[in-house]
């Protein structure tokens, strides 16, 4: 059974009491308000506040400067939907039996997504009195009981897996845009509809407590940017798969893409600062996982689908104005932290039950110019594995060139790019970290709901 309630903060009861104190006049729940913003295949040297001098993001860049920077900040897998069911459920995606992608296939058997026993972050905040809303991408089930709606969402207009950015159609031919639960032909790009739906969202909930989910498809393939046409046609299988629609010219429209989000997320602050709620809202940007192909991991080893740093350090930043102390931040975090930080921030208590408890903590605590304590996380996809504990960091990487050598132990204090090995120098260490890899994997499968 999972038990919650939840409690004002002292300011937000203060203000209330003094609100109501004025007869005839609307009193307004100015509990914090919510956004994340997850962009889908961005590397961690994509932003201009990371280092990218080819792509212009002064949007992005400012939220950076005036919020938090996180340079230790990690998606909880080197894929698309895990990373999402991790953030969605606070827990390690191996727990929903979700820790591969997702993928639309010439059957008709559509495979099992996120059980309508999990619990979202956004079940726990609309039960405390929140307006949950999703734009833009899913991709954690397509069934029934894993709808957005049918996990804590009011609102949802968006994709449930990986759609042409104009058509709205998979390489499949399959057409994927809806509102709610209903299939639904809008025009528009992608990252455009994305945007003015969320905008929409905000000045609809201006003076009551809202979350508002923010996902992005951007950029993930294939490449198309705002002025380009569709690639993918509704039933139309496109075989063999096209990477962008200017063949040759990826770097361009990959820029494109990325310069075009920036704007709307300009757009959305925006909104926020005219609507005068830009100082009770916290908005966290990161991205689901590292970069595929030409993007760029600011010198880190690896990619999409791998474990190495690029595969899952990202760029990530908290943006609250005069709410947070500006700067950047190395504590080690993971997305599944985001839904305890929520609830930590919202002044939610939650007991989560034997068979749900969260394996995120809040880092509420680093907002407020604090630590956090050390501890060991996990990461296991695509037939690799990996443990993280203080700098150093045990991995298993399928497909490594060098088959003999099946663990490699890295002091990521030392060395970031990963080029170092110390498991020779360091035996001891490494038999921990994989009594402690060997406990986990037992842990989080034995409790799974299914494996896939």
């Amino acid at each position: 059974m999972i038990i919650f309630k939840y409690k004002y903060h002292m300011m937000s009861i203060l203000c209330l009491l003094l609100n109501s104190c004025h007869f005839g006049e609307k009193v307004t729940d100015i509990r914090p308000n919510f956004i994340i913003i997850l962009t889908d295949d961005m590397g961690y040297g994509d932003l201009g506040c990371y280092g990218n001098t080819e792509i212009n993001t002064p949007h992005i860049d400012r939220m950076a400067a005036a919020g938090i920077r996180f340079t230790d900040f990690h998606s909880n897998s080197a894929v698309c939907t895990p990373t999402r069911v991790a953030l969605l459920t606070g827990r390690y995606q191996q727990r929903a039996g979700l820790q591969n992608v997702l993928r639309v296939t010439d059957s008709s058997d559509t495979p099992p997504g996120l059980a309508g026993e999990e619990v979202t972050f956004a079940e726990v905040l609309k039960t405390a009195g929140y307006q949950t809303g999703i734009f833009g991408k899913w991709h954690v089930g397509t069934q029934n009981e894993s709808h957005p709606l049918n996990q804590g969402f009011d609102k949802f207009i968006g994709f449930m897996t990986n759609p042409d950015f104009f058509s709205h159609c998979g390489r499949l031919g399959e057409h994927d845009w809806h509102h709610g639960f209903s299939e639904t032909k809008e025009e528009g790009y992608i990252t455009e509809l994305i945007s003015k739906h969320s905008i929409d969202f905000i000045q609809q909930n201006n003076n009551k407590p809202f979350c508002l989910y923010v996902a992005h498809k951007t950029p993930h393939g294939p490449l198309q940017g705002p002025s380009d046409s569709a690639i993918w046609k509704e039933n139309e299988i496109t075989r063999p798969l096209p990477r962008s629609a200017r063949p040759g010219d990826e770097e361009n429209i990959y820029r494109e893409m990325i310069e075009n989000l920036d704007s709307y997320i300009g757009q959305m602050i925006l909104t926020l600062e005219q609507e005068n709620i830009a100082e009770n809202t916290l908005i966290i940007f990161f991205s689901d996982n590292g970069p595929i192909g030409i993007e760029n991991t600011n010198g880190l080893k690896g990619r999409k689908g791998q474990l190495y740093e690029g595969g899952h350090r990202i760029p990530a930043i908290a943006y609250w104005p005069e709410m947070i102390q500006p700067g950047t931040n190395s504590d080690v975090i993971m997305g599944m932290d985001i839904f305890p930080t929520l609830l930590d921030i919202a002044g939610i208590d939650y007991i989560a039950g034997q068979n749900r408890q969260l394996d995120g903590i809040s880092f509420y605590p680093v907002l407020k110019g604090n630590s956090l304590p050390e501890r060991t996380l996990f990461w296991r996809t695509n037939g690799g594995i990996a443990v993280r504990k203080g700098p150093w960091k045990l991995i298993r990487q399928k497909g490594d060139d060098n088959p003999d050598k099946q663990f490699m132990l890295f002091n990521l204090d030392k060395d970031i790019r990963e080029l170092q090995d110390f498991s020779e120098e360091n035996p001891a260490l490494v038999q921990q970290l994989l009594e402690e890899i060997r406990n986990w994997e037992s842990d989080v499968d034995s409790n799974s709901l299914q494996v896939h």
